[in-house]
């Protein structure tokens, strides 16, 4: 298994994708092989601790999705 298949999916929701559902179907079957990490971006006021667990998360992580 390579090093890239280990890290981890991080999915950053922002509401900005107009077919969200096609990608959580394939979210979800990917859930079974890898770990998947979410942050709802569109959450209102994001404190710092907040940031600093998605910038966190998103410099471990193995592929990102916007949706």
């Amino acid at each position: 298994m390579s090093e890239q298949a280990q890290k981890p999916l991080l999915v950053l929701q922002t509401g900005l994708f107009p077919d969200a559902e096609t990608l959580e179907a394939a979210i979800k079957r990917r859930m079974q092989e890898t770990d998947v990490r979410r942050h709802d971006l569109t959450r209102p006021a994001l404190g710092d601790s907040a940031w600093d667990t998605i910038v966190a998360d998103i410099l471990s992580a193995g592929e990102i999705i916007t949706i």
